[in-house]
């Protein structure tokens, strides 16, 4: 989608996809594609969707529906909002339910 990016970093055992702009199917399957490119050393993948500006259901729902598959069997982290306040940041597991972490 135009107007849309997606970096990826790895920096130790994590994995960071962190994409700006807009989620909607298509940048949903960019990131799935991310995820299930991190290499198999990995054991902590992050999905930061804090500098997204809209999320279609559609896209949210490819996402929540292929992490499963893309992290293969590690746990994945999708966090929104700021991540620099004390705003409340959520976890999704492989089972994908969002439960309220420490901020």
């Amino acid at each position: 989608m135009p107007g849309s990016s997606l970096r990826t970093r790895i920096s130790g055992t994590r994995f960071v996809s962190r994409l700006r702009g807009d989620l909607d199917g298509s940048t949903a399957c960019r990131v799935l594609a991310a995820v299930s490119r991190a290499p198999a050393h990995i054991q902590d993948i992050v999905v930061d969707l804090g500098g997204v500006r809209t999320i279609e259901s559609f896209g949210l729902d490819v996402l929540a529906r292929g992490i499963p598959s893309c992290a293969r069997g590690r746990p994945v982290r999708v966090l929104w909002g700021p991540v620099t306040t004390q705003a409340p940041q959520y976890q999704v597991d492989a089972r994908i339910q969002a439960r309220r972490t420490a901020p």
